[in-house]
């Protein structure tokens, strides 16, 4: 696996904090341990984990990966190792805190040791008392066939009220972490600079060109090119995005990808000379997306798409241009970054096969305020048989929609593309807002006690109460009403139970558990986890159906005629896969099958022979047809190394 470029590397994490990774002889255990992490030194014997640790898998990541204690570095120590089994390569071990870090700046520092593609590296998330993360760090990914230390500076700033502490695995083997501790730093922390920004898929296209950055686009048909934003809100002032390019070059349109209320992107330009040449520089105010900017970059979560065309494209055919950005604050300039752009001739027509259908997941960098230059850009989409356009959010108080984003819905449709909507899990409090005005409302409950535990709805209340059932059944018609879905259009619901597992343990949730599987008695939620852990999975799966039947009942009542499809999950061969996916997530897409009209399963980390594999044996044994997701939107600068992994990496217009 190769690595991904250092200097991207580098610019992802000292753009948020300052980071210091460094790797230096074995040093002893008794200097290691701090008192701000409960088990530093991983005491403890013939655990997976030791107390103060826990196993820890990110959010959406799909990782399969476990633990097991080693002997550590000196004799009579220990050590715990993350072995990457499939999936994602993140994940990681998070550690208990003992004290709270005051504001101030730390080293983190600890012995680690990999094997194989394993990489070893340091992450540290700060939040506010609200939950909101201030700020974070990680060392850029380490690889070494015998102990060293590794260590990141890092920074907690004011307002910090909890902090959180791993060890990650972010490679294709094993990673081991052992005396892992935290000290105060000595001296002042680095002035850093409180704005980042990701050219997207530039950079994300870095490791397939030798750690260049680089970006292909079309003469007749300009691919747009996106600048993902974050950093530290509160401290932006005056934000902008510095573009230079050459002469030949011209930005023709820039657009905020959210918030869509100010969708048009006002910009300047002015002659500049970069080294001894003259050329252009535009300025692009990100006042709109520092409205939102968040600590951490976040999908489709402050973007700014641009457009940049030859002036004169019959002289730019295969000719490369440097194109660089950076970013001005308050008066003060990021370094200078750059990518090598290259125009490419025409596509010439291509018959694309019958039987086989795919789409991208959204097409938000095809919106702008020009239909003719939509219409060029929808040209490549159109050819690849790849058409299809996710109709834009419903027009109601809580979901405003702009109207640069409802003319697309027109644009798209007029031009023969597949319209679907999305339809996200209302099982959330945040996508089922009407929720609150019910009395009646029941919230989930986790194995702890917790209330409303992450605001999720009750499961067997969701799928079995009536009133529910009407409410949402007037939320999809107005939805669907006012953003324009008509017979013949898709519902996808993106239904992903991930977390499902772990509740709800509410008295009726527990009570149809018990009659389900005729237990003697309704089990208390500690009863569930040590004598009835494979029935409570299998009864995870049977709410799941159950909701998944609901939601494709009810948006076909609001539109009769439209069609249902799902984002589900590949049915794995590999029986570790089978056991970890069968208690994780609560979704099969053999047991829905009969329920909707189209899979869309989500191959984002399978490809190659495996993937095809998977794919194979998937769409034998499924009865509804399998849509193939080619986009996601993402890249690799913020997610990790993974647009070279054979066996496990994301797809995506490599444009």
């Amino acid at each position: 696996m190769r690595r991904s470029n250092p200097k991207l590397a580098s610019m992802r994490t000292l753009s948020i904090c300052s980071i210091i990774v460094a790797f230096t002889v074995p040093c002893s255990i008794a200097q290691a341990q701090k008192t701000y992490l409960k088990n530093g030194l991983m005491q403890g014997q013939g655990a997976s984990v030791p107390d103060g640790w826990r196993l820890h898998f990110f959010s959406n990541l799909e990782a399969i990966g476990e633990s097991g204690m080693i002997a550590g570095p000196e004799e009579g120590t220990n050590a715990v190792e993350l072995i990457w089994r499939d999936g994602a390569a993140r994940f990681a071990l998070q550690a208990e805190m003992s004290a709270q870090p005051a504001q101030g700046n730390y080293i983190l520092s600890g012995q680690v040791k990999t094997t194989g593609p394993g990489k070893a590296a340091f992450l540290v998330e700060c939040f506010d008392d609200k939950g909101r993360l201030l700020r974070y760090a990680e060392t850029a990914p380490a690889s070494s066939d015998t102990w060293r230390e590794l260590t990141l500076l890092f920074t907690v700033p004011r307002l910090t009220a909890k902090t959180n502490v791993y060890c990650l695995n972010t490679g294709c083997g094993s990673a081991a972490f052992a005396a892992v501790g935290i000290k105060e730093a000595l001296g002042g922390g680095e002035d850093v600079f409180p704005l980042s920004v990701v050219a997207i898929p530039a950079e994300g296209n870095a490791p397939l060109f030798g750690g260049r950055s680089k970006f292909h686009s079309f003469i007749d048909s300009p691919c747009p090119m996106g600048f993902h934003f974050w950093g530290e809100k509160d401290r932006v002032k005056n934000g902008a995005l510095l573009l230079e390019m050459s002469e030949e070059l011209r930005l023709t349109a820039a657009v905020n990808a959210s918030p869509l209320s100010e969708p048009a992107v006002d910009f300047s330009c002015e002659e500049i000379e970069r080294d001894g040449v003259k050329a252009l520089r535009y300025t692009i105010p990100i006042l709109e997306v520092t409205k939102i900017l968040l600590a951490r970059p976040r999908w489709e979560q402050g973007r700014i798409y641009v457009v940049i065309e030859p002036k004169d494209p019959s002289t730019a055919v295969s000719k490369s241009f440097v194109l660089s950005w950076r970013l001005l604050n308050d008066g003060k300039l990021s370094p200078r970054r750059e990518m090598e752009m290259v125009f490419l001739p025409a596509l010439p027509d291509t018959p694309n096969p019958k039987r086989f259908g795919y789409m991208s997941w959204k097409a938000n960098d095809l919106v702008f305020e020009s239909p003719e230059l939509m219409a060029r850009m929808a040209k490549h989409y159109e050819a690849a048989a790849m058409h299809a356009w996710a109709i834009a959010g419903a027009l109601t108080t809580t979901c405003p929609q702009d109207p640069l984003r409802r003319k697309a819905n027109e644009f798209f449709r007029a031009r023969g593309w597949k319209m679907y909507k999305t339809e996200p899990c209302h099982l959330s409090m945040d996508w089922s807002a009407f929720v609150k005005e019910m009395p009646d409302a029941k919230y989930a409950i986790s194995a702890k006690g917790e209330q409303k535990y992450h605001k999720f709805i009750c499961p067997t209340w969701f799928n079995h109460d009536a009133a529910f059932r009407e409410q949402l059944q007037t939320y999809y018609r107005q939805k669907y009403l006012t953003s324009g879905v008509v017979a013949g259009d898709s519902v996808v619901l993106d239904y992903e139970p991930w977390d499902l597992h772990n509740w709800c343990f509410c008295d009726e949730c527990r009570e149809h558990f018990s009659k389900a599987f005729r237990l003697p008695s309704i089990p208390s939620a500690k009863e569930i986890a040590e004598k009835y852990r494979e029935q409570w999975s299998d009864f995870k799966f049977r709410q799941s159906d159950d909701h998944v039947r609901l939601a494709g009942d009810v948006a076909r009542a609001a539109v009769p005629g439209v069609r249902i499809g799902i984002y589900d999950y590949v049915v794995h061969q590999n029986p570790k896969a089978v056991e970890y996916f069968r208690h994780t997530v609560a979704l099969d897409a053999r047991r829905i099958d009969p329920l909707v009209d189209f899979h869309m399963l989500s191959f984002y980390r399978y490809n190659g022979k495996n993937g095809c594999d998977l794919l194979d044996f998937n769409v034998k044994q499924l009865t509804k047809p399998v849509w193939m997701i080619s986009n996601i939107s993402r890249n690799d600068i913020i997610d990790g190394d993974w647009t070279v992994r054979i066996n496990s990496s994301r797809p995506r217009r490599s444009a």
